[in-house]
């Protein structure tokens, strides 16, 4: 009876764990995750994983340095983690999002929000992000640029528009009035 109940026993506990890992081999899950080391280290935008619950379960280093955050606030619940406000709420609210801007101390960040699923269920969401800062500075030095550029050729005008009279003055001999 024991050797039935231990092997029944295994058999279920072996059923789960399969079901748990969706039937990859331990081989399979260590190239897994070092696949989804490599990709999350790799990219620029920052990337920030929220369960259902509103945990957090995954920060690559880009949203780390954005936002302040570490590896300890894995595994924490966005409401205890300390985070701009806006940004807070902005990960813990459920649906997919539209690009949205949100200063966070001297940087300006685009975070877009996308929800997961797994076997048809939502589970949780996922969170890009990217600084914007550097971009918005250089469009603000194009438009100071612009409108030196402007003055300039207004300036011009006038100047050319002056010579012209100068010259017409010349032409027809009015000295005087030149």
């Amino acid at each position: 009876a024991a050797g039935v109940l231990g092997i029944a026993g295994a058999f279920g506990l072996s059923r789960f764990i399969r079901r748990q890992t969706r039937g990859l081999e331990p081989a399979d899950i260590g190239r897994l995750a070092d696949h989804q080391e490599a990709l999350l280290t790799g990219i620029h935008e920052g990337v920030v994983g929220v369960n259902g619950s509103g945990v957090i379960t995954l920060v690559n280093t880009s949203a780390e340095e954005l936002l302040g955050l570490g590896e300890a606030d894995v595994g924490r619940e966005v409401r205890q983690v300390d985070l701009h406000p806006g940004v807070g709420d902005f990960l813990v609210a459920g649906g997919d999002s539209d690009p949205t801007l949100i200063v966070v101390e001297d940087r300006t960040l685009v975070l877009t929000r996308r929800r997961t699923f797994f076997a048809g269920r939502a589970v949780g969401t996922v969170t890009t992000m990217v600084d914007r800062s550097d971009l918005l500075a250089l469009q603000s030095q194009v438009a100071a640029q612009a409108s030196i550029t402007d003055a300039l050729r207004a300036q011009t005008h006038e100047f050319d528009n002056r010579l012209h009279t100068i010259s017409g003055l010349v032409q027809l001999g009015e000295y005087d009035e030149v």
